[in-house]
């Protein structure tokens, strides 16, 4: 996550997070880190194809409960470039 924060906005790529992603929650913490796409391989392999739809529905559940209305308006929120203090 943290090179997902610091790489969003300073190359002209698609970001992708590729691990440590199994709840939805863990999916939004990515795409606010800069993320364009998250990959779920392990969590379907371990909770099956109805994991996608309990992340999807947690994911709409924390984009209302942080007053965002789109995946695009999380994006890169607590980037390094869109941050006041990125040593934080």
């Amino acid at each position: 996550m943290r090179w997902m924060a610091i790489l969003h906005g300073r190359v002209a790529l698609s970001l992708a997070a590729a691990s440590g992603v199994h709840t939805a929650e863990d999916a939004l913490k990515m795409v606010s880190a800069g993320a364009d796409v998250t990959q779920l391989c392990s969590a379907l392999l371990e909770d099956g194809p109805g994991q996608l739809a309990r992340i999807k529905m947690g994911m709409n559940a924390g984009l209302e409960e942080y007053g965002h209305g789109s995946l695009s308006e999380l994006k890169g929120r607590v980037s390094q470039r869109l941050t006041a203090d990125p040593g934080a």
